[in-house]
């Protein structure tokens, strides 16, 4: 499973679900009430550090939608360093 980002949830009264969720950027979806990455998708800082996205959830039994748009920080983590070495048979 993809990295967890936060829990979602839905406080609509009269409004009992089950809920169907979309999420406006592909790289993410929503799976047992948690937003989350996708499956072998990563996010790097320094190709963007925000990311915006709008998460709606839907009841489909009363047609009633929410939409939320969010912004969030990527973390500057650091990055593996890289050793690269050769025989002496390569000199």
């Amino acid at each position: 499973p993809g990295v967890v980002i936060g829990d979602v949830s839905v406080l609509q009264p009269g409004s009992g679900g089950p809920y169907e969720w979309s999420v406006s950027d592909s790289r993410f979806e929503v799976v047992a009430n948690k937003l989350r990455l996708k499956p072998q998708i990563q996010l790097d800082y320094e190709l963007e550090s925000l990311v915006g996205l709008t998460i709606v959830a839907k009841d489909n039994a009363s047609g009633w939608v929410a939409t939320k748009s969010l912004v969030f920080r990527v973390l500057d983590l650091d990055d593996p360093a890289v050793t690269i070495s050769a025989s002496p048979e390569y000199h």
